[in-house]
C-alpha cells in the first residue's frame, strides 16, 4: 500500500494533486508546527501583469507553540480581496464559468479555521481532476514522533510498505530505518507542462485552479498526470 503526506495547502498546485494521485492514501499533516511565508496560506496566480500572490491572513499569536491545525483566521476582508483577484485574473479564462460558483461560494463564507477551508478547496479539485485518493487528517489519527519517524509511524498505523516523498526527502531520510520497517522510500518529481495560459510565456507550478480555468475538465486529469515522475 502507498501512503503519502502534506501540509495542508491553500489552492494547491498540481503536482500535490497528483502525488495525491500516486498514493493509495493521503494524510494531511495539519498537526505540525505552522510554517509562516509557507504555501500552507498562500500561492500564485497568473494575474493580469504576471504572476501574482494571493494570500489568507492568519492570527500568528503564539504560532510558534501551535500546530497548523489550530491557525486561526481574523476576520477581515480578505475574502473579498482574493475573491476578486482570482475573478479579475481569470475572467478570460475559458473555463472560469464551469467552476467560479464553487468559489464565490467559498469566498463569501466566513472562516475561522485555516485547515477548514483548504480541505473544502482540496476536495472540490480533487473531484474535479477525478482523484479518488481517500484524505485523512493527521489529527483525527493515532500517531507519534516529528519527521521521519512520523512518516514511520504513519506508514505502520496504514500498514503501508511504500512512502512518496517530495525532492527534498532525499536529503534528510535516513533509509536504513526505512529498510528496517520493510518500507520503500520514493521520490516525487514533478514541473508542470505546458498548456494554455495567459502570458506571454508559460510559468509553471501555479495554483492548480490556473489549469482549472483553463481546460475543459475531460482534458484535466490528463494534463496533471503529464508532469510527474517517481523515483526510488
Amino acid at each position: 500500500m502507498i501512503l503519502s503526506a502534506h501540509q495542508p495547502a491553500f489552492i494547491p498546485w498540481l503536482g500535490y494533486l497528483h502525488r495525491i494521485m500516486l498514493a493509495d492514501k493521503f494524510v494531511i499533516l495539519d498537526n505540525v508546527q505552522f510554517e509562516k511565508n509557507s504555501y500552507t496560506n498562500r500561492n500564485r496566480i497568473m494575474g493580469p501583469n504576471g504572476p501574482m500572490w494571493i494570500t489568507i491572513p492568519v492570527s500568528l499569536k503564539g504560532h510558534t507553540d501551535s500546530t497548523i491545525k489550530d491557525i486561526q483566521i481574523p476576520n477581515s476582508n480578505w475574502r473579498k480581496k482574493v475573491s476578486k483577484s482570482i475573478y479579475q485574473s481569470y475572467i478570460k479564462s475559458p473555463f472560469l464559468k464551469d467552476h467560479w460558483a464553487f468559489f464565490e461560494n467559498v469566498f463569501e463564507r466566513e472562516w475561522k479555521s485555516l485547515v477548514e477551508i483548504n480541505q473544502e478547496i482540496l476536495h472540490y479539485l480533487l473531484a474535479a481532476f477525478e482523484i479518488e485518493t481517500p484524505i485523512y487528517l493527521q489529527s483525527e489519527l493515532e500517531t507519534i514522533g516529528k519527521k521521519q519517524d512520523l512518516i514511520i509511524s504513519l506508514c505502520e498505523y496504514f500498514s503501508a510498505d511504500q512512502f512518496i516523498f517530495g525532492p527534498n526527502g532525499k536529503s534528510y531520510i535516513e533509509k536504513k530505518l526505512f529498510s528496517e520497517k520493510e518500507i520503500i522510500p520514493s521520490f516525487h518529481y514533478y514541473n508542470s507542462q505546458p498548456y494554455p495560459q495567459r502570458g506571454k510565456e508559460f510559468l509553471p507550478n501555479l495554483a492548480a485552479i490556473d489549469l482549472l480555468f483553463n481546460l475543459p475538465k475531460e482534458q484535466l486529469k490528463g494534463a496533471l498526470i503529464s508532469g510527474g515522475i517517481i523515483e526510488k
